[in-house]
């Protein structure tokens, strides 16, 4: 038995809404688990200091502002004793999940699929080229699984910026550096490294399925059950649903029913509600337009930009 001492959630301007709903999920199954907000400024500056106050939530202090993606490895460094779980914003806990994730002992925990053939086409697109991995390292053997990284328990201190030397440049933001072996974020580079590390020896790993996808047509969420805190042991991750309108998300009265907790801990008249969801709509759509006029421009302007981005931010600025 191995007691989880923190827990951190990762957010954006986009998503930030999403992290209020997913931090109140965790209030209401564990009052007093320390929670920590993982802040990335990539898409902007934006103010957390309501859910800080409302939940008792403070703000990692990590040297990159603009992080993406990264945050959750950087966590991963931090030089302090404790057993950690993380999540993505756009998480809720559909029940109790400690007594489940505290019964592996081992360093770090995923919520693994099994595959039977790392070289499928389709591994390529969100963890690595099984081939060209081979290549990269040719001692590396498939753990027979792969994970989303947006939810995972992990041991602080166990893994360090060095282990990723080759493959990560720590800039603003961070970026990996074999985009030919693997591309998707942290999410390649951590369902690489950890195996590896394990079968080094340097940590120990397992998986276990505590995350459950909204569109799974086997999952029955039975929110009475949670409303009578007789939830289950698993968390839901909304993974890739972008949308401001919860009653666009697949069981979306889960997370419904978790932001109107949080509407009643802030004390939110009807119009403030009304006012945050417009408002969260304009973001939403503000930002996809920007995404798109982005992609629109030149190479040789985009680099321009992101030098000047990585510039403020070494500076300290909040920037967008």
């Amino acid at each position: 038995m191995r007691p989880i001492s923190r827990i951190y959630v990762s957010c954006y301007k986009a998503d930030y809404w999403l992290a209020e709903i997913c931090i109140t999920s965790i209030r209401y199954w564990y009052p007093q688990i320390p929670v920590s907000l993982i802040v990335d400024y990539s898409a902007g500056a934006f103010d957390t200091r309501r859910v800080e106050r409302a939940w008792d939530v403070d703000v990692v202090p990590l040297e990159r502002r603009v992080l993406k993606f990264y945050g959750r490895i950087e966590i991963c460094f931090r030089p302090i004793a404790e057993r950690f779980l993380y999540l993505d914003a756009d998480i809720a806990l559909a029940g109790p999940v400690f007594e489940r994730l505290e019964s592996h002992a081992t360093d770090f925990l995923v919520s693994g699929d099994m595959v039977d053939n790392p070289y499928a086409g389709w591994l390529k697109d969100l963890y690595y080229d099984y081939t060209r991995l081979l290549e990269y390292d040719k001692e590396f053997t498939f753990p027979g699984f792969v994970f989303n990284s947006g939810q995972f328990v992990g041991e602080a201190g166990m893994i360090h910026r060095s282990d990723f030397d080759g493959i990560i440049e720590w800039s603003s933001p961070p970026r990996i550096l074999i985009p030919e072996v693997m591309w998707f974020y942290d999410q390649s580079v951590l369902n690489y490294m950890l195996p590896r590390l394990a079968q080094a020896g340097r940590i120990t790993l397992s998986h276990c399925p505590f995350k459950r996808n909204p569109n799974d047509p086997t999952l029955n969420v039975d929110l009475d059950a949670i409303k009578g805190k007789r939830g289950e042991p698993y968390v839901i991750h909304w993974c890739g649903i972008k949308s401001p309108r919860l009653s666009t998300f697949p069981k979306g009265e889960v997370l419904e029913f978790y932001q109107e907790l949080f509407w009643e801990r802030i004390g939110a008249s009807r119009i403030v509600r009304q006012r945050e969801t417009a408002s969260r709509i304009a973001t939403h759509y503000a930002l996809r337009t920007k995404k798109r006029a982005y992609s629109m421009l030149p190479e040789r302007v985009k680099s321009m930009w992101r030098a000047r981005r990585a510039r403020r931010s070494v500076h300290g600025s909040l920037t967008g």
